[in-house]
């Protein structure tokens, strides 16, 4: 069975209309943390550098003997992001996009055991 978090974990990542307080459980992340201006190639590059991750993980776990879980395959779930102002900017009291500060994250199912994230993928 395919998992899909965009379905499955409808609280954490569909918008809504109006701010609302989340729980959010605890999951892992792959992660990466820059600044600038995300129309740059260093931003897609980033978000290069999640995927090269996140697919050779997806296709580990589908290769590999069926854990204890229901789940046989998953949708690598999307990009996500955290933005901020770098504390220069805050004192100086403008910014402009080369002040932002990220970390972009593409969350890991729960499922998955932790020891396909540390293989190497590099080829």
């Amino acid at each position: 069975m395919k998992y899909d978090l965009k379905k499955e974990g409808k609280t954490e990542l569909n918008k809504t209309r109006r701010p609302a307080l989340l729980t959010v459980p605890s999951h892992y992340y792959l992660a990466i943390t820059g600044t600038g201006d995300p129309n740059t190639v260093n931003f897609g590059n980033h978000i290069a550098a999640l995927y090269a991750i996140a697919y050779p993980i997806k296709m580990a776990y589908k290769k590999t003997p069926p854990y204890d879980s229901r789940y046989t395959d998953y949708v690598v779930p999307p990009l996500c992001g955290d933005w901020s102002i770098s504390e220069t900017a805050i004192n100086r009291g403008s910014w402009d996009k080369t002040d932002f500060v990220y970390t972009l994250r593409i969350m890991i199912p729960d499922f998955v055991p932790l020891s396909i994230s540390h293989k190497d993928f590099s080829h």
